[in-house]
């Protein structure tokens, strides 16, 4: 799929804003954005999909834990822990039409319980060092499933490396403003996407449809970023079903990308009981859409603030999830426990030891079936599913980062 965007708009760079917060609906905190319109005409498919996608629009606009690593030998450098602090956590949609453009309104993202963090990105860079410069798009583009809403979070200096994002069930990508600020200040270009049926994409409410289609739109995304910024390492970032579409889309056939960071990984899922997970293959064939399986925000994350953005955010999603979704998660698990020997690129797990949702267990299938021998598993003492929104924020996306940096410098 091609991506030929024709800017029609001002582009004036600003400095990201890494105070954590927690989202609701269009209040993604981002900075301030630019407003560049663009048209993005994919063409050609990325490998391993068989999306066609048309075309598409873009408009710019508490408590330290422990950690445990267990790094599989490599020549790549372990990530050290870091000291700054982000935030965010899960979501779903209206249904903007196919000739309808995304706007964003990024200034009204309620903030957390604790104080925003001393160390912010310009501390980061140093106390003389020029406060890095990024801009965000929004857009959309015809891949399976139609009038898929993307956005993105881009450094004004070159992009040293390309990164998307990969949300959860029942979320949306705009969760996760303060990963991608954060990334994006490091000079990465991070593209997130929001899956059929989530977010501003086209769909049924929180219905995937299928994990093919979602991965084949993962696929386009990428290809749409490296046409963007061609030449540099990709990466693949995967949260919770999203870690799922990921490692369908990296085991159902081989994907050229850099390296793939996994955060809590849905192999082992502890969410529902036997009766509704036996349940959803007959009701999705029967009536996909019937809801099937609660999920509990208290959950995701120990920070109230975050659970509370959760529960009141028009995007996500708090009804039961659709028994079509339930059982596309739960058959996908199967095959890609059955295929972790393909899965051969550097991989980084993340896991909190307190997860109740995707039981950290499934972090210790990865590390006993995959076939990469270059794998680093760090486990967070305490932090529940959502580890980008604990507390604990900032030291998880400084080890992405650290671990990022040296891939991408081959350190």
């Amino acid at each position: 799929m091609t991506a030929e965007p024709e800017a029609t708009g001002n582009s004036e760079p600003q400095a990201p804003d890494t105070s954590p917060s927690s989202t609701a609906e269009g209040t993604d905190a981002e900075p301030a954005s630019t407003t560049t319109a663009t048209d993005t005409k994919p063409g050609s498919t990325a490998e391993g999909t068989d999306a066609e996608p048309g075309s598409a629009t873009a408009s710019t606009d508490a408590e330290p834990s422990s950690v445990i690593a267990d790094t599989r030998p490599s020549g790549d450098a372990q990530p050290q822990p870091s000291d700054s602090q982000p935030q965010s956590s899960d979501g779903t949609q209206p249904q903007p039409s196919d000739d309808a453009q995304l706007q964003t309104s990024d200034d009204a993202q309620p903030q957390p319980s604790a104080a925003p963090p001393a160390d912010t990105v310009e501390s980061a860079t140093g106390s003389d060092a020029a406060v890095p410069q990024i801009h965000t798009e929004t857009g959309r583009f015809d891949g399976t499933g139609s009038g898929i809403a993307w956005r993105a979070w881009l450094p004004d200096s070159p992009a040293r490396a390309v990164i998307v994002l990969v949300h959860g069930v029942a979320e949306h990508s705009g969760r996760y403003v303060h990963v991608g600020q954060r990334l994006a200040a490091a000079d990465f270009a991070v593209y997130a996407l929001d899956h059929i049926g989530h977010g501003k994409s086209a769909g049924s409410k929180a219905n995937i449809e299928s994990m093919d289609g979602a991965a084949d739109n993962v696929a386009a995304m990428l290809d749409i970023a490296t046409r963007e910024h061609p030449g540099v390492p990709r990466f693949l970032i995967g949260h919770s079903m999203g870690s799922l579409i990921v490692l369908h889309l990296a085991t159902r056939a081989p994907v050229d990308v850099t390296g793939i960071v996994l955060s809590a990984p849905p192999l082992d899922i502890s969410a529902g009981n036997a009766v509704q997970r036996a349940l959803a293959p007959v009701l999705t064939r029967l009536t996909p859409n019937l809801g099937v399986l609660q999920l509990d925000s208290s959950q995701i994350s120990r920070d109230p603030a975050v659970r509370r953005a959760y529960d009141n955010d028009p995007l996500v999603y708090r009804g039961k999830l659709p028994a079509r979704t339930t059982t596309e998660i739960l058959n996908t698990t199967v095959l890609v426990k059955g295929r972790l020997a393909e899965l051969t690129v550097p991989l980084l797990v993340l896991h909190g030891t307190a997860d109740a949702v995707a039981a950290p267990s499934s972090t210790d299938l990865i590390e006993q079936g995959a076939g990469s021998t270059d794998l680093t598993a760090i486990r967070y003492e305490g932090l529940y599913h959502e580890i980008f929104n604990e507390p604990e924020q900032d030291k998880v996306l400084g080890d992405v980062v650290d671990w990022l940096e040296t891939h991408v410098t081959g350190n």
